[in-house]
This record gives C-alpha cells, sequence and structure tokens, in this order.
C-alpha cells in the first residue's frame, strides 16, 4: 500500500536470519537454570554437620574501650556573599 507521498511505508525490523538473535535467549537461559540449580542444590545436598555445628556456638564477647566525653557548645558561623 502506498502512503499519501506515494512511497511505501517503512517495514517492521525482523531478524529471524540473523544467526545470532537467538544466541542471547539461549545464554539468558542457560544462566537461570545455572542459577536456580545453585540455589537448588542446598536442598539436594545439605551442608556438613560440622558447619551447621560451628554456625550454632555462641559468640565470645569483645573488649571495648570506653571514653567519658561531655557536651559542649560549638559556634556556628555562616558566611555568605
Amino acid at each position: 500500500m502506498l502512503d499519501q507521498t506515494g512511497n511505501q511505508p517503512p517495514k517492521a525490523l525482523e531478524f529471524a536470519d540473523d544467526p545470532g538473535a537467538s544466541r542471547s535467549i539461549w545464554v539468558a537461559i542457560l544462566l537461570v537454570l545455572g542459577i536456580t540449580g545453585w540455589f537448588a542444590s542446598s536442598f539436594v545436598l545439605p551442608p556438613d554437620e560440622a558447619e551447621a555445628v560451628a554456625d550454632s556456638r555462641t559468640p565470645e564477647p569483645i573488649t571495648v574501650a570506653i571514653k567519658a566525653t561531655q557536651s559542649a557548645r560549638v559556634p556556628e558561623v555562616f558566611v555568605a556573599e
């Protein structure tokens, strides 16, 4: 069909014949499957008992240094020109 100027309207872009067009889809699918498998592996292969026991211990208290301070007024001066 011709438009008012007598030219044919532009066609929509198609990339069906581009050999690399579907590559990114396959890469994305493989990444999703790999990450899903990695997350699911913790259900299939639970962590060792040694790791679970190490996580359940109570942490030892840490030493903290303190210093007594007093509040004091600090003059704030803003000079704008």
